[in-house]
């Protein structure tokens, strides 16, 4: 089990999208680098 205060880094090699989308429905943290031709949806600007 995850530690819920985790933040999980990824590099920019490991391009599972699937993984991606897993994480964000389970609400898991996450941060990487995206390839320059990544198609993003800016949600909100802090």
């Amino acid at each position: 089990m995850e530690d819920e205060d985790a933040l999980n880094v990824f590099d920019r090699g490991y391009l599972e999208y699937k993984q991606f989308d897993h994480y964000c429905k389970e609400g898991i943290r996450f941060v990487t680098r995206l390839k320059n031709n990544a198609c993003v949806e800016v949600l909100k600007e802090l």
